[in-house]
C-alpha cells in the first residue's frame, strides 16, 4: 500500500496499530481504503481522509502544518476528537457526502481552531467528496477532504483595506484631524488591531498625551510619563509603536500569530500615522507662514509710505529754490546742472507719489473724486503730451478715441496717472514700430487699449505684470534697466477703484497690450464720492514728471550737447582712455564731466554697447553701472575676465547696494574697485587715478616677464622633448613643456608629484630624487607619467642641477622623452609569452585531468565486466558489480555531458527554454536524483524547503541542473559521516538555494578562480575527489543566463563551504507541473531498434525484452523497412549516423509509407544540440533521445506512446 510511497505519513501508517482503531489491522481494510490511502499519502497536496461512521484520520506529509501540535496523536483518531472545537462546523460538512448528500464545498470558512497552543482565527478553502466503497453498509466508506489554508490572502487583504483606509489621513488639515480620522480608521478594524491610542509629545518632549482612541474607552491617565519607560500594565497585550512625534499604542488580536508579517503591518500603519501627522502639521506650518509674509507685506507698504512722505518736505525745498534759480540768468553750465538736479528731483517726487498712493488705497484712505468727463477727450489729451518724446525717438504714436455716448465718471488725476503709466511702460520697451492708444466703448463698459511693438513679455511671468515691486525680465531691448516695479501694479489698484479691471496679453518679441476696462455710469462708484463736472487741464506737474524721466532713457539732446563739449581730454593725460556704461543719461553726463580732465571718455548705455566699444579699440579703464538693460555690470565684467586680450583691464563698479554683503559679492566677480552711490567727485576721482596707476604697473611687471619667458622658449623650442624646470629640493615644478605629451605647467606647481605620477611609482621617483639631490648629480629614470589625455604613458627623464657659486643647487633643468609605445610593446610581448605558458600548462593539465577522470571509472567497469563474467547467474557479487558499472557508466555520462555544455556555453549556442515553475519543486527532484550518490558516499543530506510557492522563470532541466551540480559538488568534498544541508528561501525579490556542507573546505585565495573552468579547490597528485573542474563552471554560467548570480563561501580548510545561488523571483502564476507520476513501464509492446552498433543492438533488444517488450533489430536503413514491414512496430527506436541511409532518411521513408506512417519514432543519437533536435523533428522523429538514453526515460516514453493508443 503505501511501501513505496517516502514520506513520514507513509511510515506512520504502515507502523500504527490500526488493530486499536474501528478500521482494524490494515490486511482487512477494504480495497477501496488500501487503495485511497495510497494516493492519499502519495500526494504532495493537503488531503486528509475521514473513514468509517466514525470518521477516523488518515492524512498525508502536507495536511501536517493543518494540525500543528496536534501532530501525530491525530492520526487513527476520530474527527470529534481531533477538532474537538470545531466539530460542530465540521460535523455537517462531513456527514452530508458521508450519508449520501453532495459533495460540500466553501471558498472561505472561517475557522478558530487551537493548533499552537491559542485560539486562531484561519480561512480555508476547502472541498468535502464521497469515497465509495463497495463494502460499506450504504456504499460509502468515508469522506476527502481537500484543503487549502488562505489565512494568509485572507488578513493581508484586510490589512491592506486599513492602510488604505489610514492613507486618506494625510488629506487632513491639522493633527487634530489626522488622529481622529486614523482613530476612526482603526475602529473599523477590530479583527486586526484589539485597539488603538495614539500620544503625541508636548512642547517639553518628555510626556505624550492622548489625541485619540480607537476600541476602547480613553484610559486614565491621559499622559504618559516617559522616563522610566513602562508601559502601563492595564493595555494588556499590546505594542507601542514610535511616531516622529509621539507613539501609538495598539492591541494585538488574541486570535492572530505575532509573527513577523505581523509586525511589518504595525510598522506599516504607524509609518502611514506619521506621515499624515507630518504633513498636517507641514500645512500648518504653511499657513502661519503665508500670514506671516502677508503681514510682513503691509508692513513694508505701511513703511514705504510713511518714508516716501517724510521725503516730500524736503523734496518740496529743493523743487522750489531750484525753480527759482532756473527762473534767473544763469551760466550755462550752472544752468545745465540745476537742470539735472530739477529732473531728478522731479523724478524722485513721481516715485514718492506712487509709494503714497499705494499705501493710502492699501489703508483704505484714498479720497478719489468721481466726475462725468468726456473720456475720449482727457485720454487723447494725456496721450498727446508723449507724441514729442515718442516720434522724437523713432516710433508712431497712433491716438484713437472714439466718442463716448454714456455717461462716464473717473477721477481725473487717477486716470490720467493711468494713461501715463501704460505709455511710459510702453514706450520704456518699445525702439521701433508703434505705439497705440485706443479708446471704445459698448453698451455698459469703456476699454482702453495701450498697444506697442516692443519686446513683449514672457508668457510664464504674464500672471505677474500687476504685482507690486515685480519687474518682468527685459532682457536686452529695453531703453533701461531703472524702475521699481510700482507703475503697473499702480494702474492695476485705480482701475480697481473706478469698479474697472487691468489685463494684459503679450507675444514675446512681437510686443505687448495693456488693457483698462471700466463700467459706464455711477450706479457702482459711492455716491458721496461723486461731484459735479468741472473743466480742468492735466496736471502739468505730474506729467512733466513722466516725460522727464523717459527722456533719460537713451541719448536725449542734453546729453548730445554735454559730448561735445566734454569730448577733449585733459592736456595732462592725452592717451588715457575710459569707457563709462550708465544707462541714466544724467549720470553719463555727470561722470564724464568728473572723468574729463583725467583723458578721453567714452560713453554707452549699456553692457552690450560697452563690449562693443571695448572690442573695437581697448581703453585704460572701464567703469560701469551694475544695473542696467541687457548686459548688466556683472555680466560685462565676465565677458571680460573670460577674454585674455581683456581679462587684466581695470573695472570699477557702481551701485546703489551698498553694504558689506555688495562689496565682497563685486571683489567675487573680479571687479578692481566697487563704489557705492552716491559718491563724491574726489573718491571717485581718486579711485579711477589709483586704479590707472596699477594697470600701469601691472602692465610694465608682465612687459618684463614676457620678455624673460620669451627667451625661454626659444631655448625650449629647440628640444623635441618635454622640458621642465625644478626647485632645489623638487618640490616646486616652476615650469614644464609638454610637447603635447604631458599637460603644460606655465605657473609654479607644488602638487607636480600627485598630478603627474601614479601613487604607486610615486615612491620609486622619490628615492631617485632623493639620490640625485644628495650626490648633485644628474636625476635619470624610466618610469610611468600621467599624460596629457589622462592615461599612463612612459617616459625616459632626465636632469641636470644648476649650482651657485657656492656649490649649491638652485634649479634643475630636465627633459622627459615620451617612451609609452616601446615600452607598451615590451609589456605586450610579455604579456602574450606569459598566455602561451600559461595556455600550454593549461593544455597539458587539462589533458591530463581528462585521460585520469576517463580512465577513474573504465577501471571498475573493466574490472566488474571479467568479475561477470567469472561470477553464476544470481550470484549477490554480481548485482553489486553491476551497481557499481552502472554509477561508472554514469559517471562517464556526467563528464561527456560537462564538457559538452562547457563547450555550448564557449560557443554561445547553448539554448534555454524557459517555463513558470516552482523553484521547491525543481530542488526537490534534484535532491531526489542525487540521493543515491549521498547514500553511497555516507553523507547525511538535509532538505529545507521554503515555506511557500516561489514563483520562477526557467529552464526546467538546467535548473535541475544546477542544483545537482551543487549537491555532487558538496557530497564529493565531504568526508563520510559529514552533512549537507540545502535551503530554500525568499530574500526580497530574490530566490535563494544555499547548499553548505561540513566537507574540507576551501583556502580563500582558491575562492576567486573556484568557477573558472578546469579549476578546483584541490588539485593534488592523488586526485582523490575526481573530476574535471567543469561543474561549477557550468553552473555559474547557467545561473547567469537566468538572470541570476552564484557564490561562494568558506572559512577555510576544514571550515566547509556554502554555495549560494540567487535568482529573481517571477510574478505569481500557474507553473508546469513536472511531477513524475509512478507509472511502471509498458510492456507487451512492439519494438524496432534500429542501431549499426551490433553490441549496443543486442543490449537494447535486450533490455527491451526484458522489459516485456517484443523486439525486433535492424542494423541499417533498408533492412529497417523491410523489417518494420513484416514486424509491424509500435515503436521505433532509430540512430541518426545510419549506413547507406541516414536515420533522418528513416523517418521520411516511415512517413511517406502508410503502412508504416503511425509507427511512434524516437531518435536515439549521440548528437544533441539544439540544431539536431531541430533536424529529427522536421524529418519526422516524435522525440529525440541522446545517448547513452535514460531507460527510466526510454519507460516513460514507451509508456505515453502504449497509454495513446488504448485512447
Amino acid at each position: 500500500m503505501a511501501e513505496a510511497t517516502p514520506g513520514e505519513m507513509s511510515e506512520r501508517v504502515r507502523s500504527f496499530d490500526w488493530s486499536s482503531t474501528p478500521l482494524g489491522p490494515i490486511e482487512s481494510w477494504s480495497p477501496a481504503l488500501r487503495t485511497l490511502t495510497s494516493i492519499l499519502l502519495a500526494n504532495r497536496f493537503p488531503m486528509l481522509l475521514w473513514w468509517g461512521p466514525d470518521s477516523v484520520s488518515i492524512y498525508n506529509d502536507a495536511y501536517i502544518p493543518v494540525l500543528g501540535a496536534k501532530h501525530p496523536a491525530a492520526l487513527g483518531q476520530p474527527v470529534r476528537e481531533v477538532w474537538t472545537e470545531i466539530y460542530d462546523v465540521l460535523r455537517p460538512l462531513i456527514q452530508t457526502p458521508l450519508f449520501g448528500g453532495p459533495p460540500t464545498w466553501s471558498e472561505d470558512l472561517l475557522l478558530e481552531i487551537r493548533r499552537h497552543g491559542f485560539l486562531e482565527e484561519t480561512h480555508w478553502t476547502i472541498a468535502y467528496s464521497p469515497v465509495p466503497d463497495p463494502t460499506a453498509p450504504n456504499g460509502i466508506g468515508g469522506v476527502l477532504a481537500t484543503v487549502n489554508e488562505i489565512t494568509a490572502q485572507v488578513v493581508g487583504k484586510r490589512r491592506n483595506e486599513l492602510l488604505l483606509d489610514l492613507a486618506r489621513a494625510r488629506e487632513a488639515r491639522s493633527v487634530e484631524e489626522a488622529c481622529s480620522a486614523a482613530a476612526a480608521a482603526f475602529q473599523r478594524a477590530p479583527a486586526d488591531v484589539a485597539f488603538a491610542l495614539i500620544y503625541l509629545f508636548d512642547e517639553d518632549g518628555r510626556t505624550a498625551s492622548l489625541r485619540a482612541t480607537a476600541g476602547t474607552t480613553p484610559p486614565s491617565p491621559h499622559v504618559i510619563e516617559l522616563v522610566d519607560g513602562q508601559l502601563p500594565a492595564v493595555f494588556g497585550d499590546s505594542r507601542v509603536l514610535p511616531l516622529d512625534t509621539g507613539a501609538l499604542v495598539v492591541g494585538l488580536s488574541p486570535r492572530l500569530e505575532d509573527n513577523a508579517s505581523y509586525r511589518g503591518f504595525l510598522d506599516l500603519a504607524a509609518a502611514s500615522l506619521a506621515s499624515a501627522i507630518a504633513n498636517a502639521r507641514a500645512y500648518d506650518v504653511e499657513r502661519r507662514r503665508a500670514e506671516a509674509l502677508a503681514e510682513l507685506d503691509r508692513a513694508k507698504t505701511s513703511f514705504f509710505g510713511n518714508v516716501s512722505h517724510e521725503l516730500r518736505t524736503p523734496l518740496t525745498l529743493i523743487l522750489g529754490h531750484v525753480g527759482e534759480a532756473l527762473e534767473t540768468s544763469l551760466p550755462p553750465e550752472l544752468r545745465r546742472q540745476q537742470e539735472t538736479v530739477q529732473r531728478n528731483a522731479l523724478r524722485l517726487l513721481k516715485l514718492v507719489n506712487s509709494l503714497l498712493d499705494f499705501s493710502r488705497i492699501e489703508a483704505g484712505r484714498a479720497e478719489a473724486s468721481f466726475e462725468k468727463v468726456d473720456l475720449g477727450a482727457l485720454t487723447a489729451e494725456t496721450a498727446s503730451a508723449f507724441r514729442s518724446l515718442i516720434e522724437g525717438a523713432g516710433l508712431d504714436l497712433e491716438i484713437a478715441c472714439d466718442p463716448i455716448q454714456a455717461a462716464v465718471f473717473v477721477d481725473r488725476q487717477m486716470w490720467e496717472q493711468i494713461v501715463l503709466n501704460l505709455l511710459s511702460n510702453a514706450f520704456k520697451f518699445t525702439k521701433s514700430g508703434t505705439i497705440t492708444v485706443r479708446l471704445t466703448s459698448d453698451a455698459s463698459s469703456v476699454r482702453l487699449d495701450v498697444r506697442d511693438t516692443g519686446i513683449g513679455i514672457d508668457a510664464s511671468e504674464l500672471p505677474r505684470v500687476f504685482d507690486r515691486f515685480y519687474r518682468a525680465n527685459s532682457g536686452p531691448s529695453a531703453r533701461t534697466y531703472e524702475g521699481t516695479g510700482i507703475g503697473l501694479a499702480l494702474v492695476h489698484e485705480l482701475a480697481k477703484m473706478h469698479g474697472g479691471t487691468a489685463g494684459a496679453t503679450s507675444e514675446k518679441g512681437k510686443g505687448s497690450t495693456f488693457t483698462i476696462t471700466i463700467p459706464t455710469g455711477s450706479a457702482h462708484l459711492p455716491a458721496d464720492r461723486i461731484r459735479a463736472s468741472r473743466s480742468s487741464n492735466p496736471t502739468i506737474a505730474r506729467t512733466t514728471s513722466f516725460l522727464e524721466e523717459a527722456a533719460g532713457w537713451g541719448d536725449g539732446p542734453r546729453e548730445a550737447a554735454a559730448d561735445v563739449a566734454l569730448k577733449s581730454p585733459a592736456q595732462d593725460a592725452p592717451s588715457t582712455r575710459i569707457v563709462v556704461a550708465d544707462d541714466n543719461a544724467d549720470m553719463r553726463a555727470y561722470l564724464q564731466r568728473l572723468l574729463q580732465p583725467i583723458g578721453v571718455v567714452e560713453l554707452v548705455k549699456d553692457g552690450n554697447e560697452a563690449l562693443a566699444a571695448i572690442q573695437r579699440q581697448p581703453p585704460d579703464l572701464v567703469l560701469s553701472d551694475v544695473m542696467m538693460p541687457g548686459l548688466d555690470g556683472f555680466a560685462l565684467l565676465r565677458a571680460l575676465r573670460a577674454d585674455p586680450s581683456t581679462a587684466t583691464l581695470p573695472v570699477v563698479l557702481l551701485s546703489a547696494r551698498a553694504g558689506e554683503d555688495s562689496r565682497i559679492d563685486g571683489a567675487i566677480q573680479g571687479a578692481d574697485d566697487y563704489i557705492v552711490k552716491p559718491f563724491s567727485a574726489r573718491e571717485l576721482t581718486a579711485r579711477v587715478r589709483a586704479q590707472l596707476v596699477l594697470a600701469r604697473l601691472r602692465r610694465e611687471h608682465a612687459d618684463a616677464l614676457l620678455t624673460s619667458e620669451a627667451k625661454f622658449r626659444a631655448l625650449v623650442t629647440a628640444s623635441s622633448d618635454a622640458v621642465y624646470r625644478m626647485g632645489p629640493d623638487w618640490k616646486e615644478m616652476r615650469h614644464l613643456v609638454g610637447r603635447d605629451f604631458i599637460a603644460d605647467t606655465s605657473d609654479p606647481e607644488h602638487s607636480w608629484l600627485e598630478k603627474y605620477i601614479a601613487p604607486e611609482d610615486q615612491p620609486q621617483v622619490t628615492a631617485a630624487i632623493e639620490q640625485a639631490i644628495r650626490t648633485k648629480s644628474p636625476f635619470e629614470l624610466e618610469h610611468r607619467v600621467r599624460r596629457i589625455d589622462g592615461t599612463l604613458g612612459w617616459t625616459y627623464s632626465r636632469a641636470i642641477p644648476l649650482l651657485d657659486k657656492s656649490g649649491e643647487i638652485i634649479e634643475w633643468l630636465g627633459t622627459a622623452d615620451d617612451i609609452t609605445e616601446r615600452r607598451q610593446a615590451e609589456e605586450r610581448l610579455r604579456e602574450a609569452n606569459a598566455r602561451l605558458a600559461e595556455a600550454d600548462q593549461a593544455k597539458n593539465e587539462f589533458l591530463a585531468m581528462l585521460s585520469h577522470e576517463l580512465r577513474n571509472p573504465l577501471t571498475p567497469i573493466v574490472t566488474g565486466l571479467v568479475l561477470l563474467k567469472k561470477l553464476p547467474p544470481g550470484n549477490p557479487d554480481a548485482k553489486r558489480t553491476m551497481g557499481i558499472i552502472d554509477r561508472q557508466v554514469g559517471q562517464l555520462s556526467n563528464l561527456v555531458n560537462d564538457l559538452l555544455d562547457m563547450t555550448r556555453i564557449t560557443r554561445n549556442t547553448l539554448e534555454l527554454h524557459k517555463e513558470p515553475m516552482e523553484l521547491n519543486e525543481v530542488v526537490r527532484l534534484a535532491v531526489a536524483d542525487n540521493q543515491a550518490f549521498f547514500d553511497a558516499a555516507r553523507v547525511r543530506l538535509e532538505h529545507a524547503a521554503a515555506p511557500s510557492d516561489i514563483p520562477v522563470i526557467a529552464d526546467r532541466t538546467r535548473l535541475r541542473q544546477v542544483v545537482g551540480n551543487l549537491l555532487h559538488n558538496a557530497a564529493k568534498f565531504t568526508s563520510a559521516g559529514g552533512s549537507t544541508r540545502v535551503s530554500v528561501t525568499v530574500e526580497g525579490r530574490e530566490a535563494v538555494v544555499r547548499v553548505v556542507d561540513d566537507g574540507v573546505g576551501m583556502a580563500k585565495e582558491n575562492l576567486a578562480r573556484l568557477f573558472e573552468p578546469f579549476v578546483q579547490a584541490n588539485q593534488a597528485l592523488d586526485r582523490s575527489k575526481g573530476g574535471l573542474g567543469l561543474g561549477l563552471a557550468v553552473v555559474k554560467r547557467l545561473v547567469e543566463l537566468h538572470d541570476g548570480s552564484v557564490t561562494a563561501r568558506s572559512e577555510g580548510l576544514g571550515q566547509g563551504t556554502e554555495l549560494t545561488v540567487r535568482l529573481p523571483v517571477a510574478e505569481a502564476q500557474t507553473a508546469s507541473s513536472t511531477t513524475p507520476q509512478s507509472k511502471k513501464a509498458a510492456s507487451g509492446m512492439r519494438v524496432l531498434v534500429v542501431e549499426d552498433n551490433l553490441d549496443s543492438a543486442k543490449l537494447m533488444g535486450a533490455a527491451l525484452g526484458m522489459r516485456g517488450h517484443a523486439v525486433a533489430i535492424a542494423h541499417n536503413g533498408p533492412d529497417a523497412l523491410d523489417e518494420a514491414r513484416r514486424f509491424g512496430p509500435d515503436a521505433v527506436l532509430c540512430d541518426i549516423g545510419l549506413p547507406e541511409m541516414s536515420g533522418y532518411d528513416v523517418a521520411r521513408a516511415f512517413r511517406a509509407d502508410d503502412a508504416l506512417k503511425r509507427a511512434y519514432l524516437i531518435a536515439l543519437t549521440g548528437y544533441a544540440h539544439s540544431d539536431d533536435v531541430r533536424r529529427a523533428s522536421e524529418a519526422g522523429f516524435d522525440c529525440h533521445l541522446a545517448k547513452p538514453p535514460s531507460f527510466d526515460e526510454l519507460d516513460r516514453i514507451l509508456s505515453s506512446v502504449r497509454t495513446n493508443q488504448r485512447a
